[in-house]
This record gives C-alpha cells, sequence and structure tokens, in this order.
C-alpha cells in the first residue's frame, strides 16, 4: 500500500487490484514467474479491467506527475523492465512463451503504461497460443473482447512464430462459431527487433470467422528493424468473413523487412474485409522481395487500403497488390513517395489498381491512375535520410485539405500543427513555410573552399549532386561546374549515377572564375578543359567496380534538358543480362520506357565507357515511349560494347528511338556489330538522323540497322566514313528491311551496305589530317562538297538542311559558299579563329586550341594568361579579350595586327 511496504509479486499486486486503482512499479525488472518452484515457460504478466499498471517509478514518488517522464521519441525509455528471460540468461531457448498473455474480457480500461517489454519466446508447439504473441498475447477468441490499452511502451528482442512483438487473436472457436473482437489501442509505443518466424516481426493480427473483429488503433508507434516471412512490422489477416481494419495515425516504419510486405503485409481471405487506415505515416528502407506493403485480397476478399499523408522514401517498393478473385485499390491522398524502386514501386496484379489524389511521385513511377497529382525527377524531401519536405518541395501547400483521412487529425508527424498555411501539405511532415529565394544559378567546383552554398565560385558546391538534388530552383537553372573529376557518388554503389533535369542547363569547362557565360572558355574537343563525370568510383583504373551509368536519365526529360561541355567517361554496364538496364549505356543511359527522354547532349566527350549495349550512349524507347535525344558537336572516342554499338545503341522497342546527331565524330569504337552506331527497331521505330558526322576506325561496322517487326532505316547527310580496321561484314549492315540512305557524303570506295542518295563521293585517300586529327586535309574531297541547300540556323530542331553556327571545332560551320561534308569545316586562313584554352607562352602548343600557334592571318581569342616572350614578333588577323584574358609583353616582345583590321 506504500513504497515502504511495497511487494515484490507485479501479478499479485494486479489481482488484488479493483477496477479503478493503479498499480505502481519501480525501476527494475520483472519476471512472470511463480514466487517458488522452478520457472515455467507457460506463465505470463496479465492486465486486468479497471487498473492502470505504471511503470518508471523511481520508488519514492507520492504523485503521478513525478514520475520521470518517458520519450520513446528521444530514446527515453523506461526503466521499468517486464522480461521473458526466465531460464539461462541471455538464451531465449527456455524464455516465456509470452511475457504477457491477456485473458478474453478485456476492455480499454485495462491500461498498460511506461514499460519495455522483452526477451519473449512464443516457439512453442504446433496448434498451440505458445506460437503466437512473444511479447503480449491478446486473447479474443469468441465471445470476446480482449482490446486493452498500451502507452509508452518499448516492445524489443521478442520473439514468435507469428507476432513477435504483440499478436492479437480475434476468432472463433468453432469453424461456424460467433467471432470475437482483439482490437487493442496502441499510443507511443516502440516496437524494435522483434522477429517471427512467419508472420507480423512486431504485430501479428487474426481475425477469422464471422463478425470476428480486428480494429486495432495505432497512435504515435515507431516500427523499426523487425523481421518476418510476412509483413516485417505488422502482418494483418482476416478470412471466413473476419474484419481487420486497422488504423494508423503518426507512425514510423523504419528498416523493416520480409519476403512479403517489408513493413505490413494485408491477407484478406473468403468474403473478408480488410481496410487499413494510415494517416500521417513515414516509411523509410523497408525491404522485400514483394512490396514495402503487400496487399493480398483473394476469394471475394474486400478492401482498399487507404493511405493519407503518408511519405514513403527509399523502400523496395510501396505497395504490392494481388487482388486474385477480390478487389483491391489502394488509395494514397496527399501522400509522397520517392526512390521507392522506379516502376516497381507499385506493383499490380489481376484487376488491382493504384489511386493518386493530391500526390506526388518521382517520374519513372508506374501503374496508377491519378487527380491532380505530381511527378518530380529532383527529391521532395530534406535529404535522402529523411521524409521531412525540403524547403522548396512542389508538396508544399499543395494537398487536399478536405481529405477523409484528416478528419480529427491536427498535427503532423512530428507534432506541429497539420495546415501551416491556407493548405495541407502533401506528405507526413508540414513544412514551416514556403521557404526562401529560388536559385536560377547554381555552381559546382571541386576545389572550393568556402561554405559551400553553390550560391557563387568562392562558395561553390564541390560535388555535381549537391546541384543537381537542389530543390530551390528557378523555373529554369543553369548550373556551372568548373574543371574538376566529379564521381556520382563517394560510396561504392554502382548504381548511382548523375542524372539530367527538365529546364536545367548543366555547363561545364569554366576555370572557376566567369561571371558571364561568354567568359567560358571555347571548347575544343581536340583537348577539352578536363571537366569530368568520371564513373570511376572504386579501384582507381579498375572498371569491374565501376559505376553503370555514368548519367542515368528518367522518363519525362525534353530538350531543355541540357549537358554542354564536359568528358564523360568510366561507365561501365557490363551486367551482362542483356534486358536490364545495368547492361546498357555505360556513359549515358537514356530511359523512354513509357514515356519521353528527350536530353539535348551538346560539346561532350565520351571516352572509355563501356556496355553490353550502347557503351557510351544507350537510347531506349520502350513500350510507347520515345528516346531521341538531340546530340551536337560532340566527340565518341574509344567506347566499346560486348553486344551491339560500341558508342551509341538506338533501341525503339513498341517505342521510338530516333536522335537526331549532328556534326559529331566516332573514332576507334568497338563492338561485335556496329561499332559507332546501332540501330534496332523491334516492334518500333529506330530512325536516327545523321548530319554532318565523321566515322574513323570503329571495329565491328559504322552503322547497323535492324528492322525486326519495326522500322529502322538511317538517313545520313554531308557524312564522312574511312576505316582503316577489318570490321565484320559491311561497314554499314541493314537486316530485316531496313535501310541505310546517305546523301552528299563521302566513304571508302570499299564501303557497302547503304543506299546512295544525290552527291555521294568515294574515295581511297584518307580525307583526315591523320589518324588521330579528324579534320580536313587541305587536299580532301570533302571540302565545299555538301548539301549545296544548307542553311545555318541559330536554334530549332536540325535537319538535313538546318545546321549549327560551329562545327566540332566550335569554328564557323560553312566557310566558303557551301558546307563541307563531315564534323570540322576546313577553315581558311580569313576565317580561322584560334582560342587560348591555359595560361602560357604564346609561342607553346598547349597554349592554343588545337595546339595551333597562331603566326599571321588568324583571328585570336585571349581568355587566359598569355606572354610573348623576349625577341618574339607575331603578325596576326584581330585579337579579342575576355574579362580574364591578358598579354603580357616579354622585353622587346611585339604582336603587331594586319593592316586594317580591326583591333579588339
Amino acid at each position: 500500500m506504500s513504497w515502504a511496504s511495497s511487494t515484490t509479486n507485479l501479478q499479485g499486486a494486479i489481482d488484488a487490484s479493483a477496477p479503478g486503482d493503479q498499480v505502481w512499479v519501480a525501476q527494475g525488472i520483472y519476471k512472470p514467474t511463480a514466487l517458488s518452484g522452478p520457472a515455467s515457460r507457460t506463465l505470463s504478466f496479465s492486465m486486468k479491467n479497471g487498473v492502470v499498471i505504471y511503470g518508471g517509478f523511481v520508488g519514492n514518488e507520492h504523485d503521478l506527475a513525478q514520475r520521470s517522464p518517458v520519450n520513446l521519441a528521444l530514446g527515453h525509455f523506461s526503466s521499468t523492465t517486464l522480461s521473458g528471460d526466465i531460464g539461462v540468461p541471455g538464451s531465449m531457448a527456455d524464455n516465456s512463451y509470452h511475457v504477457i498473455d491477456n485473458p478474453v474480457g478485456l476492455t480499454s480500461s485495462a491500461v498498460l503504461d511506461g514499460f519495455v517489454i522483452t526477451a519473449g519466446n512464443a516457439n512453442g508447439p504446433a496448434n498451440t497460443m505458445f506460437r503466437y504473441g512473444g511479447g503480449m498475447y491478446n486473447n479474443g477468441i469468441s465471445p470476446g473482447p480482449c482490446n486493452p490499452t498500451v502507452r509508452h511502451c518499448l516492445f524489443t528482442d521478442n520473439r514468435a512464430f507469428y507476432g513477435g512483438g504483440i499478436y492479437n487473436n480475434a476468432g472463433a472457436a468453432t469453424l461456424n462459431g460467433t467471432g470475437g473482437s482483439a482490437s487493442p489501442t496502441l499510443i507511443d509505443c516502440v516496437f524494435q527487433r522483434n522477429t517471427a518466424t512467419q508472420s507480423g516481426g512486431a504485430i501479428g493480427v487474426f481475425s477469422n470467422n464471422r463478425n470476428a473483429i480486428s480494429n486495432s488503433t495505432l497512435t504515435r508507434c515507431t516500427f523499426r528493424f523487425n523481421s518476418a516471412v510476412e509483413g516485417g512490422a505488422i502482418y494483418s489477416m482476416a478470412d471466413f468473413y473476419g474484419v481487420a481494419n486497422p488504423t494508423m495515425v503518426n507512425c514510423i516504419f523504419e528498416d523493416n523487412k520480409a519476403s512479403s510486405g517489408g513493413a505490413i503485409m494485408g491477407w484478406t481471405g473468403y468474403k473478408s474485409t480488410g481496410i487499413p487506415r494510415l494517416t500521417n505515416c513515414s516509411f523509410m528502407r523497408n525491404t522485400a522481395a514483394y512490396g514495402g506493403v503487400y496487399n493480398n485480397y483473394v476469394s471475394q476478399g474486400t478492401g482498399s487500403p487507404q493511405f493519407t499523408n503518408c511519405s514513403f522514401q527509399a523502400n523496395t517498393g510501396i505497395l504490392y497488390n494481388d487482388g486474385y478473385l477480390s478487389v483491391v485499390n489502394p488509395l494514397l491522398v496527399n501522400c509522397v513517395a520517392f526512390k521507392n524502386g522506379a516502376a516497381e514501386t507499385f506493383t499490380n496484379l489481376y484487376q488491382a489498381t493504384v489511386q493518386l489524389q493530391y500526390s506526388l511521385v518521382d517520374n519513372t513511377v508506374t501503374g496508377y491512375t491519378s487527380v491532380n497529382s505530381l511527378t518530380m525527377v529532383v527529391s521532395p524531401f530534406l535529404n535522402s535520410t529523411s521524409t521531412n519536405l525540403s524547403p522548396c518541395s512542389p508538396a508544399i501547400n499543395t494537398g487536399l485539405t478536405s481529405a477523409t483521412g484528416l478528419i480529427g487529425v491536427t498535427t503532423d508527424l512530428s507534432g506541429n500543427p497539420r495546415i501551416n498555411l491556407e493548405q495541407v501539405d502533401m506528405g507526413a511532415y508540414e513544412a514551416s513555410s514556403l521557404s526562401a529565394a529560388r536559385q536560377a544559378r547554381l555552381y559546382v567546383n571541386a576545389s572550393a573552399t568556402g561554405t559551400n552554398s553553390g550560391l557563387d565560385w568562392a562558395n561553390a558546391f564541390t560535388d555535381l549532386q549537391s546541384a543537381l538534388y537542389y530543390p530551390c530552383v528557378a523555373d529554369t537553372l543553369e548550373i556551372w561546374v568548373a574543371e574538376g573529376i566529379y564521381k556520382p557518388t563517394t560510396t561504392s554503389s554502382r548504381d548511382i549515377s548523375f542524372f539530367l533535369r527538365n529546364n536545367v542547363t548543366i555547363y561545364g569547362g569554366f576555370r572557376g572564375n566567369e561571371t558571364a557565360l561568354r567568359e567560358r572558355p571555347p571548347m575544343d574537343l581536340s583537348r577539352p578543359l578536363n571537366t569530368t563525370l568520371s564513373g570511376d568510383i572504386g579501384l582507381p583504373g579498375i572498371t569491374t567496380d565501376n559505376s553503370y551509368h555514368v548519367i542515368s536519365n528518367p522518363v519525362g526529360l525534353t530538350t531543355t534538358a541540357v549537358l554542354d561541355g564536359f568528358v564523360v567517361t568510366g561507365g561501365n554496364a557490363d551486367d551482362n543480362l542483356l534486358n536490364g538496364t545495368r547492361s546498357q549505356g555505360g556513359g549515358m543511359y537514356n530511359s523512354g520506357q513509357g514515356g519521353d527522354c528527350n536530353p539535348t547532349i551538346r560539346s561532350c566527350v565520351f571516352i572509355g565507357n563501356s556496355a553490353s549495349l550502347g557503351g557510351a550512349i544507350y537510347n531506349g524507347g520502350g513500350v510507347n515511349g520515345v528516346s531521341s535525344p538531340t546530340i551536337i558537336n560532340c566527340l565518341f572516342l574509344n567506347n566499346s560494347a560486348t553486344s551491339y554499338g560500341g558508342a551509341i545503341f538506338n533501341y525503339g522497342y513498341k517505342g521510338v528511338s530516333s536522335p537526331v546527331i549532328t556534326n559529331c565524330a566516332f573514332a576507334s569504337n568497338t563492338c561485335l556489330s556496329g561499332g559507332a552506331i546501332y540501330n534496332y527497331g523491334e516492334y518500333g521505330i529506330s530512325s536516327p538522323l545523321l548530319v554532318n558526322c565523321s566515322f574513323a576506325d570503329n571495329l565491328g561496322g559504322i552503322v547497323v540497322s535492324t528492322g525486326y517487326q519495326g522500322v529502322s532505316n538511317t538517313l545520313m547527310g554531308n557524312c564522312l566514313a574511312f576505316n582503316r580496321l577489318v570490321t565484320n561484314g559491311s561497314d554499314f549492315k541493314n537486316s530485316f528491311g531496313s535501310s541505310i540512305t546517305a546523301q552528299y557524303s563521302l566513304f571508302s570506295s570499299t564501303m557497302s551496305g547503304y543506299s546512295s542518295g544525290p552527291g555521294n563521293l568515294t574515295t581511297n585517300t584518307t580525307p583526315f589530317v591523320s589518324t588521330t586529327d579528324l579534320r580536313l586535309a587541305p587536299s580532301s574531297l570533302a571540302i565545299n562538297s555538301g548539301n549545296p541547300s544548307v542553311v545555318i540556323v541559330r536554334t530549332g530542331l536540325y535537319s538535313l538542311t538546318n545546321v549549327p553556327e560551329t562545327d566540332l571545332a566550335n569554328q564557323n560551320r560553312i566557310d566558303g559558299d557551301r558546307i563541307d561534308m563531315g564534323a570540322y569545316e576546313y577553315q581558311t586562313a580569313a576565317n580561322q579563329t584560334v582560342y587560348s584554352v591555359r595560361n602560357g607562352p604564346w609561342n607553346e602548343s598547349l597554349t592554343w586550341s588545337c595546339g595551333c600557334i597562331p603566326t599571321g592571318n588568324q583571328k585570336v581569342q585571349i581568355g587566359h594568361i598569355v606572354t610573348i616572350p623576349a625577341a618574339y614578333k607575331v603578325s596576326i588577323l584581330s585579337v579579342r579579350y575576355s574579362l580574364s584574358g591578358a598579354i603580357i609583353f616579354g622585353v622587346s616582345g611585339v604582336l603587331e595586327l594586319k593592316e586594317g583590321a580591326p583591333a579588339h
């Protein structure tokens, strides 16, 4: 009756209490054993109607308010433990079957508050209750009920065949008997590291028979690191007219795992009902072969799980829905989901469907119907380890305030007001405001030492991914990236890649001090300023641990997603599963599966990438999808594929993959078939347009087109090809009714496999300057031999007659009366412009683009510090300076302009 005269027999105190009494339990460990005789695994604690059992006391309090607070969210657990470790300490084999065994007839007036429940092990004989509920067994067998209230309790390290932490049994003693009820109320409880050999790592629910009901209510409960075969955290089963409609509000599910339903599995059988309702719940890193939440409705089962303001991140799938002979239509309202398995986020079998309303998912997700929902490429969350919204997330203030699941809900998952502004946010957490300024430009410099805010060069991000994931951006964004090597991850995960975003232009090639784009050094692809995106994330120089894709672009990209001025190298898509993305596109993977992926790639070098399909770039126009990027002024060098497309593989499978490739050069790429480009129209279309492209020494053929039950008709204009290598068959090859048509192009006289349009020429002499320089030799037949109808256009789609202003060397595209063939325009002296590419002496080749020292009749553009040494004299046509360009004269150093030439 007082602390001084307290009993050590907890169950005795509970049994002696009358309705309205309280039992206060001091800190310590309490075990459910008899006062005398050997320990029995069948003994358990048991709650009682009308009696509130409080734990967590020191042992001197006289008022409940003096009890030490229990805050499980902060890790402040109770100091009072109910333990099933009744035998050999630390051995689970002889532990209590149930730490707590609650009888039929309990109501919500039976309360347990402030305990740790641990070490129960329900591994008893088959077909006995001793297999269910290691931590707590709630027996709601007819007539029931068994609906206790459990608050501020931690269930940890309990085991069972079914329901490691808690098992709620609502059923009937006979097959056709009236069911009972097992619907406990759980408030502020934590379940961690509980396991079930079969079902329900933390909680197992069984509602079997007519009128059997298990409608548990869980409020502010957390489930972490629980595991089972079915339902890593929760398994809810209703069968033979049973009902299992749990309600979960403000709950967290993290790092739970199972074979089916990493977090939750619901199984609803013959004419039974299962409608879980979840509000303000967060799911992260729950793993399973079949869905983070598995909904299995069979044999005329009924139910549509309802998720309101729930958030999902980094789960292996969210919903796996099996509606065999039943109806299962999960409804997600005001929910946010990102990076949960792309197309595997929602899996629907039979007639199951997923309905999204006022929700947000990443744009790789399929398998749902939508009402007022959004898709994103960039994460809406604060970071990869939180489901709080980022400051500029489009999920802010865009939810459905009148959602049914929000009735009676006043706070979000963190306890803050559920509605902060005039409209509810999507997701489990309400943002505090609509955020700050949106940026129109971000800066990246691997050597930056400032605050790394990304807002200027001095404080630039040191990694590109930070800029790509930056949430607060204007309608259009530029990302400026300084010279350096950038890798998609600092981990060993080969699946992490860079990606492009709509309305974002990513520029490389900066020195790191420019204030205007015109100050960026001109891109000279023969020796580009080294802003490199590298997949060499593992052991340096070893490709087997490299990124599968340096860049992996999602569905939904348009031509407004631009990459400009980069070296892309070291991607290795070597998985060798030809139907899997890990074998496709070592440098860049463009996913057009079920949607469009049409980025713009400019002034880039793809070198030393490898894959099974498409060593440098894979364009996959999947079912009803389009992957037709625009590729301009790019160099493809020394890329390889083990199957098809040494540099580029274009695959139109029931979709379209027909890129436009302009002013590009392909040299020394290798493959069994299609050393440079392979086009495959399988039940779809793969018909690229190649304009002013140069091909040299690609092993395995130049262009191969296959139209298997589809269309693959490649069109080439103003192109140039000369191979010194033995190839597999023809340099150009067609099969299954495909075609390669060339016009105004120059090929080796031994080449075959193409249909000749107007203006084609052949030669036995290389048209190139050398084996390593694909610019035109002065005597080349390709000079002034291109399509006479070609015109220069500044913007718009390029075509056989509309070409860019500059060639692959950033020189004027037309020099003279007619365009040249190939990627490089031959420049007469009057039109040649030589650019500085680094600080250095005027008379050193490394200072200049193409290694060409300006000695006379050239235009010169200075973007660096160039010195003219003593006793050196040069006469040029004109000179231009950018803001960071200057010439320093040594003693007797002289620079002269041609007579009449304007000085700038």
